[in-house]
């Protein structure tokens, strides 16, 4: 499954994301007892407030995606905003995502 990564300060999905979604939610739909965490972060730049509500919009735009257009059951997602993650300044793209985590339930 892989990460979904954001530009900076947005939560819209762009064409690289759907591509990547698409290829996610096929392996969700071949291994329907897998439920997977989603887990939204942003970079630390701006206020902590902003930052947990752009990774909750960020989160919220992956789950949309996979329950609304691809058809994944709601029960085989949860959601976590995690907010600003505090890397050095070089990693700030790499922390702009929602990543997929595999639960066990």
């Amino acid at each position: 499954l892989h990460d979904i990564y954001f530009p900076y300060d947005s939560a819209k999905l762009t064409s690289l994301n759907i591509q990547r979604l698409k290829e996610n939610a096929k392996v969700l739909k071949e291994n329907p007892n897998i439920k997977v965490l989603l887990v939204g972060s942003a970079s630390p730049e701006g206020a902590t407030d902003y930052n947990l509500k752009l990774s909750e919009k960020r989160v919220d735009a992956v789950k949309s995606y996979l329950v609304e257009k691809e058809g994944i059951p709601e029960a085989q997602l949860k959601t976590k905003a995690e907010g600003e993650i505090e890397v050095p300044k070089t990693d700030w793209s790499f922390v702009r995502k929602v990543k997929f985590v595999i639960i066990n339930e």
